[in-house]
């Protein structure tokens, strides 16, 4: 685990995580633009960087690791790790689809080094007031109130994606339209990263309560919302919505089976477990 900026002058630099340090531990891999994986996909792996949210208790020069421990930090990525849909039919974390890929697929494809991955709490830290209590689990979605509290600023709550991009070049000398798309003699590979803006999701789902305080709306805005947002009970094949985080950082509403809404995993870690790298 490296913590950037942490000032390795401290005696020990676990001290130096508080809100807002950026800490790298962890490698994914990054996506194509479909799924799942085919052969021949371009595989580029980097670096997982996290954003402390929070320290549980903060530490201070009456509190030391050394002497207390106990100190667990919270933290979400900083960029969105991949995309997918919330679920089909439900607006509920637990036992929802994205519950099952953050916490079985994405945990066992993500790397760790043995160190960090025994330091992932898989309960969150219950005494903390604004923390989701989804157990069990390694990975979760911050509540729309969560991302309100640490990110107050719709600036800081931007996040990219990072896509695996194979790019077909053509032969020195040649013109683009020489390269063939299934005749490897007349291209050559070269696999690029690019990134874009992406929204992501939070575990909140809509509610006419939650959407009127959250966007802003009057009271005469009730019926339109409930009609293009609500569940009716009697048709099974309305879908719940949920809220997430745009391009510029706005809360907005969405279907729950929209499928191309980026995925910032949070995470509880025990510092006392953590081994910084110099």
């Amino acid at each position: 685990m490296f913590v950037y900026g942490s000032g390795c002058y401290l005696s020990n630099p676990v001290e130096a995580i508080r809100p807002g340090t950026i800490v790298s531990f962890g490698m994914y891999r990054l996506p194509c633009g479909h799924k799942p994986y085919q052969d021949g996909d371009p595989e580029i792996w980097m670096d997982i960087d996290w954003i402390v949210l929070d320290v549980i208790p903060p530490f201070s020069p009456e509190t030391r690791l050394e002497s207390s421990g106990g100190h667990k930090a919270l933290m979400i990525t900083r960029d969105c790790l991949d995309w997918d849909f919330f679920d089909y039919d439900k607006a509920t974390w637990e036992g929802s689809s994205i519950q099952h890929l953050m916490n079985q697929y994405m945990y066992e494809q993500f790397y760790f080094p043995e160190d960090d991955r025994s330091a992932i709490i898989v309960s969150p830290h219950e005494d903390h007031q604004l923390c989701c209590y989804f157990n069990p689990d390694y990975f979760f979605l911050l509540t729309l109130d969560q991302v309100l509290h640490y990110f107050p600023e719709e600036k800081d709550r931007r996040s990219e994606m990072h896509f695996a991009d194979e790019l077909r070049l053509p032969l020195p000398g040649k013109s683009p339209d020489s390269v063939k798309w299934n005749d490897p003699d007349t291209f050559i590979l070269k696999n690029e990263v690019s990134r874009e803006p992406s929204n992501w999701w939070t575990c909140t789902p809509y509610t006419w309560e939650k959407a009127k305080d959250v966007l802003e709306l009057n009271d005469d805005d009730e019926e339109l919302f409930s009609e293009c947002f609500g569940v009716d009970e009697e048709e099974d094949d309305v879908i719940p919505h949920m809220f997430a985080i745009g391009h510029q950082g706005e809360p907005f509403i969405i279907q729950a089976d929209a499928d191309e809404i980026g995925i910032r995993p949070a995470v509880w870690v025990d510092l006392d477990k953590v081994k910084i790298k110099r």
